[in-house]
């Protein structure tokens, strides 16, 4: 990634483990992050509550970490982010 890469935070819950159209929404916001990631000007980081890693399909690109029921986790992970 380029240093100057401009940084983005995604958060979303139920992602992957629900359906419905919001998941379906998130879904291609992730897709297209993964996307915009190969290209090197953008450095996204997608956090997930709710979903586990087996909810989790093969072949992201970017970096998508979903957290399950581990609330405090995500709320820390997701602060440490958003700070830079």
């Amino acid at each position: 990634m380029a240093n100057n890469a401009s940084r983005i935070l995604f958060i979303a819950l139920d992602t992957f483990s629900q359906m419905g159209g919001i998941q379906r929404f998130n879904q291609r916001i992730i897709e297209s992050l993964g996307k915009l990631a190969a290209t090197g000007r953008v450095s996204p980081k997608t956090l997930i509550m709710r979903d586990t890693t087996a909810d989790m399909p093969a072949g992201l690109d970017g970096e998508v970490t979903p957290f399950g029921a581990n609330r405090a986790g995500f709320l820390r992970q997701g602060l440490a982010a958003a700070r830079g």
